[in-house]
């Protein structure tokens, strides 16, 4: 199948890799720009410190420490987005975050990072990056709450035994 259709293998390609298929399709413009390809390096990692605390210290830890440009954020959507050098080109990333509870119970955030170029590694890095300076910052995250105490236990009042009609149940 493969060797019989070489323009449809390279048009796979560049849609998987460029979004850009339509560039390589019989009778398309040469000139056209593709579009822009999607996020494809990824990964998502779950902290167990409430979102208050993890939302400034991403933001310190992406512009401060990894020096990236910010390029858009909005708290109350919950995401980051932000531009960084690739080698000699400009690459862009993002850090969506999603309020949650860990299997404990505590208040948690969901962060899930991707960028568009860069190392295959850079997504975990960046996740990585924020969870260690969540620990330096604030210390291990809180303990789980204590299960709910369990309801005294109630004093069972003996009703009347209907079982019998006052008569001996014994044959005889």
């Amino acid at each position: 199948m493969w060797t019989h259709r070489p323009a449809r293998r390279r048009a796979l390609f560049a849609l998987l890799c460029f979004g850009g298929a339509a560039l390589l399709a019989p009778g398309a413009n040469p000139g056209a720009q593709a579009a822009p390809a999607a996020f494809f390096l990824k990964h998502q990692r779950q902290v167990s410190y409430p979102f208050d605390q993890v939302w400034p210290t991403a933001v310190r830890y992406l512009r401060v420490e990894r020096g990236y440009e910010i390029a858009d954020r909005d708290k109350d959507s919950g995401y980051i987005v932000f531009t960084f050098e690739h080698g000699s080109n400009k690459a862009n990333g993002s850090v969506e975050f999603l309020s949650d509870l860990d299997d404990e119970g505590r208040k948690s955030v969901t962060m899930i990072s991707s960028t568009s170029r860069g190392p295959s590694h850079l997504p975990f890095a960046i996740l990585d990056g924020i969870a260690t300076k969540l620990r330096e910052e604030r210390g291990q995250p809180a303990r789980p709450p204590s299960p709910p105490a369990a309801p005294p236990p109630t004093e069972e009042v003996p009703d009347e035994d209907k079982t019998h009609d006052g008569g001996s149940s014994l044959p005889g």
